[in-house]
């Protein structure tokens, strides 16, 4: 973790079949705003690995909409 800039989490769940995956958001600042970088990974299988990408590309669209 980087104060600030960087937070690194675990995450167990049904939609990644019980096991456990790694999310790490890093933020950096871009111009007067602030860029977001979302990387998940640690999937056991490409089902998962896809509904998340899925999942959370949806996430950030609302997010950007809303802070837009």
């Amino acid at each position: 973790m980087i104060p600030n800039r960087k937070l690194v989490f675990t995450w167990i769940g049904k939609a990644t079949s019980e096991r456990e995956t790694r999310v790490t958001v890093t933020l950096r600042p871009s111009g007067s705003g602030t860029e977001l970088e979302l990387k998940h990974e640690h999937f056991f299988n490409t089902e998962d690995r896809d509904s998340h990408q899925e999942g959370w590309s949806g996430c950030l669209t609302i997010l950007e909409h809303f802070l837009g």
